[in-house]
């Protein structure tokens, strides 16, 4: 199972990759991912890259 498949994590949760199902969403301007029912955001946290959990962007 990929990392991003996962539900109920935390918003700032960083993640390697998302599955190969990860839609991407648009809003304002920017691109989220949703998967597996999360919203994602690529993001470094220190020397570290991926996709970080954050907020559903259309609330």
């Amino acid at each position: 199972m990929a990392a991003g498949a996962v539900t109920g994590l935390a918003v700032g949760t960083l993640v390697g990759s998302l599955s190969a199902n990860a839609q991407p969403v648009y809003v304002n301007n920017q691109t989220y991912y949703y998967d597996g029912g999360s919203y994602y955001q690529p993001c470094y946290q220190g020397s570290e890259s991926g996709y970080c959990v954050v907020p559903n962007p259309n609330q």
